[in-house]
């Protein structure tokens, strides 16, 4: 599902051309060099929607006619095809994994968490127009599930900045060209920023919760200047997933294998996690 929101969101009317090539991003679990030579192979059915676009005078207005719209502040000139193609893929493995990794351990935590589940159904049944953008901020309880779930297991769990000059953080001196590590995974969970930081509680992101939280208490978009740009297109996309699931099914765990994190690029769970679905009645928060 976040696969094909992402390249619907890049290709636009294209993405029934090409989308089928780009299965193996959620067919393929491996990430090795096997897969980024594949990956990468990718880069060439970019290639010729670039230059079936450019035959055409129609200007499109997803992600990819922007792009290539887009000239250089300075120099007004359009990207090469080489940095096209760069910032595609980029957007297409940063825009879906991080996604649906995320999405998967909300959807662990709220089936071992049925107090949880029961109040974002309550939330579900009692606010039922959803119909524009500004209504999602109604749902300040979803909203709450997914801070607290990527708390617990932020996508983008280990981040690195590298020091331009010499600096100071705190009473260390940090060498120009020092690489820094700063793992929002860890930060999330220190003891002296929050209580009880490896138990589930949405309600620590009730605005009352929150109003005296340090900002960078919690860290899984980064900040500053190099804050994920794709981070209010990700919120949108995993509540209205989840409120759209939520709205009619109830997902159950089945264990079959321990659960077990997968640092890499992305932290996801080293195995699946396979639900059994219940249906929901509309308007009420039993099960069919």
């Amino acid at each position: 599902m976040a696969l094909e929101v992402v390249l619907r969101f890049i290709f636009g009317d294209d993405y029934e051309l090409v989308g089928f090539d780009f299965n193996l991003l959620s067919q393929e679990p491996a990430r090795n060099m096997e897969f980024a030579c594949s990956f990468r192979a990718l880069g060439k059915i970019i290639l010729q929607v670039i230059e079936r676009r450019r035959k055409d005078t129609a200007t499109s207005t997803d992600a990819l006619g922007m792009l290539m719209q887009a000239r250089d502040p300075q120099s007004g000139q359009l990207m090469q095809d080489s940095q096209l193609i760069d910032e595609v893929l980029t957007l297409i493995v940063a825009g879906h994994e991080t996604t649906a990794s995320t999405l998967n351990w909300a959807w662990y935590l709220i089936s071992q968490h049925p107090e949880v589940e029961q109040r974002l159904s309550n939330e579900l049944n009692t606010l039922t127009t959803c119909s524009e953008f500004g209504d999602l901020s109604r749902f300040l309880y979803t909203r709450q599930i997914i801070d607290e779930t990527m708390r617990l297991y932020p996508a983008g769990w280990l981040v690195t900045r590298k020091a331009l000059r010499d600096d100071r953080l705190g009473e260390y001196f940090v060498p120009a060209g020092t690489e820094i590590y700063v793992p929002p995974y860890f930060i999330q969970r220190h003891p002296d920023l929050w209580e009880e930081p490896d138990r589930f509680n949405p309600d620590r992101f009730r605005p009352d919760n929150s109003r005296h939280r340090h900002r960078l208490a919690t860290i899984p978009f980064s900040a500053g200047p190099r804050n994920c740009i794709g981070e209010h297109f990700a919120r949108i996309e995993m509540q209205i997933h989840l409120m759209t699931i939520a709205r009619y099914l109830r997902l159950r765990y089945i264990p079959s294998r321990p659960i077990e994190l997968e640092a890499g690029v992305n932290l996801r769970s080293k195995y699946d996690f396979i639900m059994y679905p219940e249906a929901k009645m509309v308007g009420t928060s039993e099960s069919a």
